[in-house]
C-alpha cells in the first residue's frame, strides 16, 4: 500500500509539474501569436497609409 501511495504521489507530482510547462508554453505561444498579429497589422496599416 505504501509503495502504492508513493508512486501515486511521484505520478500526480509529475503530472502537476508537466501541466504547469504546458500552461507557461501556452501563454508563450499565445503572446508570440498577438505580438506577430499586432506586428502585422502595423505593417498592413503603415503601408495603407503611405
Amino acid at each position: 500500500m505504501k509503495t502504492m501511495n508513493k508512486k501515486a504521489r511521484l505520478l500526480h507530482g509529475e503530472s502537476r509539474e508537466y501541466r504547469g510547462l504546458r500552461r507557461v508554453r501556452d501563454y508563450k505561444t499565445r503572446a508570440n501569436r498577438i505580438e506577430r498579429r499586432s506586428a502585422k497589422q502595423q505593417l498592413t496599416g503603415t503601408g495603407a497609409d503611405q
